[in-house]
């Protein structure tokens, strides 16, 4: 009961899939351990034991991120004054958080980006890692990226808030690098640009596939053969998105533009009354960086770039 009102109480707040990641772990992992006991009766032992046994079973890393979750909802319930102590309360991390600090250098960027220009046609796959690159956005924010979320005379990809997580409107502002991706997507048949690659039958007995119109998935499979044909290892895709920060940086954009472009939540007073929603910062820091890209991905050809004057923020 708890974990059912939690989710429809709470986490209508979240993206869906966030909700739908929260109801997996917390239904398969933690419900088969005290599912059978009355919320209010569950004490700190009995969490602990949960998560001993599901570390057992599975990992440490599951194990975590079950008391992570378990954590806010315990926590949720206690606010409400449905319980009187989480039994969550002073429980310790089952690992030990570790920041990457992965930076791709010149020649892995290229090297990937040589790997996704030959990827399989059929694919999307390949357009959506060198947009990556190109936006620095995370990559849901590309991967369910919708033709009406585009706007080509302005040049600028513009995420609901209820699809980032910081939770507002952000705009994308897309360098021509960028446009010369997206534009021929415009022109297919689905509202997502980046569509899954499974497909269905187009009818009963027709030998003829049509790809869904749903975001791309199967993570994993197409990012083992992307560092296969690379021959680049050891990296995640939001390494990519560090990887932008990281050159933004060293080519003098200031450190709020930077901020601004990877859509970092932001705190305090500043947050609060700075409505400035610097687009032509964006703009222009993420064509100097498209050029910039152009002369990692063609050292003897491409073109000069001209970095900002330092300035420190």
């Amino acid at each position: 009961w708890l974990l059912a009102e939690w989710l429809k109480r709470h986490c209508i707040k979240v993206k869906v899939s966030t909700a739908d990641n929260y109801k997996q772990i917390l239904t398969t992992h933690l419900m088969h351990e005290i599912g059978d006991m009355p919320f209010g009766s569950i004490i700190k032992r009995d969490m602990i034991d949960a998560l001993e046994n599901i570390q057992d079973a599975s990992s440490a890393k599951m194990a975590e991120r079950v008391r992570i979750y378990a954590t806010c909802m315990f926590n949720w319930a206690h606010s409400e004054d449905l319980i009187d102590t989480p039994p969550t309360f002073g429980l310790k991390a089952r690992t030990k958080k570790i920041e990457r600090q992965r930076v791709l250098s010149p020649d892995e960027i290229r090297a990937i980006w040589r790997a996704a220009d030959a990827y399989r046609a059929e694919s999307s796959y390949g357009d959506f890692i060198k947009l990556l690159f190109l936006t620095g956005q995370r990559r849901t924010e590309i991967a369910t990226m919708r033709r009406s979320e585009v706007c080509v005379d302005q040049s600028v990809y513009t995420i609901p808030d209820d699809r980032n997580k910081s939770g507002r409107t952000h705009e994308v502002p897309l360098s021509p690098q960028s446009l010369r991706i997206i534009s021929p997507r415009l022109t297919d048949e689905y509202e997502h640009l980046f569509p899954a690659s499974a497909a269905r039958y187009a009818g009963q007995n027709s030998p003829d596939l049509i790809k869904r119109d749903k975001p791309m998935s199967g993570w994993s499979k197409m990012k083992k053969q992307l560092d296969q044909a690379s021959g680049v290892t050891d990296w995640h895709l939001h390494d990519i998105r560090r990887t932008v920060g990281t050159n933004l940086s060293k080519l003098g954009v200031p450190r709020l533009t930077t901020s601004r472009i990877l859509n970092h939540t932001e705190g305090g007073v500043t947050s609060i009354y700075d409505r400035h929603s610097y687009f032509e910062e964006k703009r222009d820091a993420l064509e100097i960086w498209a050029r910039h890209l152009d002369t990692i991905l063609t050292p003897d050809g491409g073109e000069n770039v001209v970095p900002l004057r330092q300035t420190t923020v």
